[in-house]
C-alpha cells in the first residue's frame, strides 16, 4: 500500500476539493440557483459557497448530500469522474473522424472550384426496385440561421464560455444524456473493431454524426445553454485537430 507524504496529502485535498466544488458549480448553474440561494439552504454565506466551488474551502459530507438534493443531482455524481475517461477518449476519437472529414470536405471544395454538394436522400436496391430515402431533415435544414452542418464543422461561433474537460465530463454524465452516451461507449467498441479498415470512412462519419448530432448538435439548435457550452469545448478540440488554432 502506498504511503502518501504530507506534501502528496496537502495536494490530494487540493485536488479533492476542486472536483467537488466544479461538481457543484456545475450543476448549481445548470438549474439557475445562484450562490446566495444555495448558501441560504446550506445556512452560510453566498461567498462560502464561492470557496466550495473553487476548492479553496471544504465542504462536509452532511453540505455535500444536501447540496445533491437541492441541486438535482445524484451523490453518485461526487465519485462517478474517473469512470468517464473512456468516453473522453471515445469522443476524441469522435472529434478526429470529424475533423478528417472537414479536412476532405474543404480539400473538395479548394479543388473542384464548385458549389458544395448536399446530401439530399440515398438510393437502396430492395429486390429489383429502386427505393429513395430522404435524408431527415434535420439533418439538412435551417434553424436559427445556423446549418447543422455548419456546427459539426465547428464554424459558428457562439458567446458561451467553453467548457472545460472536467465539466464535459458531467455534462456527459447528466440524466438527459445517459442514453446517448451508452451509445457512445457501444460506438468506441465499434471502432475498436474496425481499426484502420479500408472502405469504412462512411460507417465511421456516419456513427459520429449521429452522436455529435444527437449529443449536441440538435440542444444547441434548441438552444440548450450546456450544450452551448459543450458545443464550445468541442469547437476548441477540432480546431486543434483540423490545425485552425
Amino acid at each position: 500500500m502506498k504511503i502518501f507524504t504530507a506534501e502528496e496529502c496537502d495536494e490530494l485535498k487540493v485536488r479533492v476539493a476542486a472536483t467537488v466544488g466544479s461538481i457543484i458549480k456545475y450543476y448549481r448553474e445548470k438549474k439557475n440557483i445562484s450562490g446566495e440561494q444555495l448558501g441560504n439552504c446550506l445556512g452560510v454565506s453566498g461567498g462560502m459557497v464561492s470557496q466550495y466551488e473553487s476548492g479553496k474551502a471544504d465542504i462536509n459530507l452532511s453540505k455535500m448530500a444536501l447540496t445533491s438534493v437541492y441541486c438535482g443531482f445524484p451523490l453518485s455524481a461526487y465519485f462517478e469522474v474517473s469512470e468517464s475517461r473512456d468516453l473522453l477518449n471515445t469522443f476524441s476519437r469522435l472529434v478526429k473522424i470529424e475533423g478528417d472529414k472537414y479536412k476532405r470536405h474543404k480539400h473538395y471544395k479548394e479543388q473542384s472550384g464548385v458549389a458544395e454538394k448536399v446530401l439530399k436522400a440515398r438510393v437502396y436496391q430492395v429486390g429489383d426496385k429502386e427505393v429513395i430515402e430522404k435524408v431527415p431533415e434535420k439533418m439538412v435544414g435551417t434553424e436559427g440561421g445556423f446549418v447543422r452542418r455548419d456546427i459539426l464543422y465547428g464554424e459558428v461561433v457562439l458567446e458561451e464560455k467553453p467548457f472545460t474537460e472536467r465539466e464535459f465530463v458531467y455534462y456527459l454524465k447528466d440524466e438527459e444524456n445517459k442514453d446517448v452516451c451508452r451509445v457512445m461507449a457501444a460506438i468506441g467498441e465499434v471502432l475498436d473493431y474496425l481499426g484502420d479498415a479500408e472502405r469504412k470512412e462512411t460507417v465511421k462519419s456516419e456513427l459520429t454524426e449521429f452522436v455529435l448530432t444527437e449529443l449536441i448538435v440538435d440542444k444547441v439548435m434548441a438552444r440548450n445553454k450546456s450544450a452551448r457550452r459543450a458545443y464550445m469545448y468541442y469547437r476548441e478540440l477540432l480546431k486543434n485537430e483540423i490545425g485552425e488554432v
